[in-house]
């Protein structure tokens, strides 16, 4: 699922690696909407959807939050980025965890 580790390691850039993050974060999001929507499938729809959404206006504020605390830096952007990889790949092993029977069993 999540993989670990460090991403973008040949980036020699800020743009290089902001390029990096953001195709990777990308990847990340597409993998969580897949993830959600099988559970949607297993668990039904109204409560994962619910549930969906309050968590990612949860992600925008944390990462926000990040946002604020590096700017007016040129890091600002990636660490935004990485906030929002870190918190997905999160999501994902969080509701593996919560619904293991229904997707395992």
């Amino acid at each position: 699922m999540a993989r670990t580790g460090r991403i973008c390691v040949g980036a020699t850039t800020q743009r290089d690696e902001n390029a990096c993050i953001r195709y990777a974060t990308d990847t990340t999001d597409r993998n969580l909407a897949s993830f959600v929507d099988a559970l949607e499938t297993i668990v039904g729809r109204p409560a994962v959807r619910d549930s969906e959404k309050a968590w990612l206006e949860y992600r925008s504020t944390q990462c926000q939050a990040v946002f604020d605390l590096f700017r007016p830096g040129t890091m600002a952007g990636a660490a935004q980025v990485r906030c929002e990889m870190s918190l997905a790949r999160s999501r994902m092993r969080d509701l593996n965890e919560l619904f293991e029977t229904s997707l395992h069993h």
